[in-house]
């Protein structure tokens, strides 16, 4: 009985591109991209940070490949797990070698809006038209911001906490305005994140207003360069609290609200500053709901402190997150008093009409600038 041989040729297994860095090239950092930066790569398979632009609707990513030595082209593309990424593709000669090579995303599906999210890239591999193959997987946490952070943030130095403490602010400003899309409605949302529940809403707030307070609980003002200064580690402090949910009614006084504003809103790439607002009388406020209490009440003070945008003038935007309306007054969902036109106290619906009884004209003065520095050690 004879036998009947047959060889099958068999191909031998395909082999994959090697994933050896990557770098999101449009990706948002405290200052001129430098490795190590915000947004710069991380080994293959490790968790990075990605900040991306909300108007940026097709991010790029750059990777270095070491591609297996083959006749046909090689198309590779990144699976992004958020759906506001999609797919990016891109087509390459097949030679055997290192190469990088640049892919766009897709169009995000619906507008992209600020928010804070876990992201997996799958990377896929063909050659020619042969079937996808993964090759390699990488996981990031991906903030979509507005922009550049503005001060304190811009260009914090590694020695005062640097990116690491801007991605740990980026978690609470991302979803203290989570869905906003412009700084007027991300300012908006932090201010009412920092006040607290709403008017006439149950749940415990995370601060309570004290205009009795020194200065400044939060920040100091350091004298000699004329700069209010967060020290890193009460920064650290304060981002431990927003997180706890067991923490509630830490006091602040005006300088320190608007300080919590102005830094988790300009984390995000909102320009916001501390402006104090003089009179020269004592200021009297109508009856407002204050942070962390329930009932409207008065108060009288020389000179309260805001957030503000725009200029010094009527034009300038207010977010306060020391008061809110009482029930009655409130004609907006904006509660506390958040992006408001300063006016005067002769303008109806403006912030300073809303706010104080007095009629004669206020005066404004920007504080010093916030900055960030580490702790010194004895």
């Amino acid at each position: 009985m004879g036998w009947l041989l047959i060889w099958l040729a068999l191909p031998a297994a395909a082999q994959q591109p090697a994933l050896q860095g990557l770098e999101f090239v449009n990706s948002i950092g405290l200052a001129a991209p430098t490795a190590g930066s915000a947004g710069q790569a991380a080994a293959p398979n490790g968790p990075e940070r990605v900040v991306l632009a909300v108007g940026n609707s097709r991010p790029a990513v750059r990777i270095q490949l070491q591609l297996p030595g083959t006749t046909d082209s090689v198309t590779i593309r990144a699976v992004a797990s958020h759906a506001g990424l999609g797919t990016a593709t891109k087509t390459v000669a097949g030679a055997a070698g290192r190469r990088t090579v640049e892919l766009t995303f897709g169009a995000a599906a619906g507008a992209a809006a600020i928010e804070a999210a876990d992201l997996v890239l799958r990377w896929e591999s063909k050659a020619g038209a042969g079937a996808w193959t993964t090759f390699a997987t990488t996981r990031h946490r991906l903030y979509w911001v507005l922009g550049g952070p503005g001060s304190p943030w811009a260009g914090l130095r590694e020695a005062e906490g640097g990116a690491a403490l801007w991605a740990a602010t980026l978690e609470v400003s991302c979803r203290a305005a989570a869905g906003a899309r412009t700084a007027e409605q991300a300012a908006s949302a932090v201010t009412r994140y920092v006040y607290g529940s709403r008017v006439g809403e149950g749940g415990d707030t995370k601060f309570q207003y004290n205009p009795m307070l020194p200065d400044a609980n939060l920040t100091h003002l350091d004298a000699a360069t004329a700069r209010y200064v967060v020290r890193t580690e009460e920064l650290q402090a304060l981002l431990q609290s927003l997180n706890n949910p067991a923490m509630t009614h830490l006091q602040l006084n005006c300088y320190d609200a608007a300080g919590c504003v102005v830094m988790l809103s300009n984390a995000l790439g909102c320009q916001l500053r501390r402006v104090k607002v003089n009179s020269a009388y004592y200021l009297v406020t109508r009856k407002l709901v204050p942070m962390g209490f329930t009932k409207p009440a008065k108060a009288d003070f020389r000179v309260h402190c805001v957030a503000w945008s725009g200029p010094l003038d009527e034009r300038g935007l207010v977010y306060d997150a020391c008061f809110a309306l009482p029930p009655a007054a409130t004609a907006a969902p904006d509660t506390p008093l958040a992006a408001l036109p300063f006016g005067s106290s002769h303008q109806p619906g403006s912030y300073a009409e809303q706010v104080f009884t007095n009629k004669e004209e206020f005066y404004l003065t920007p504080l010093p600038a916030l900055v960030i520095r580490k702790q010194a050690t004895p």
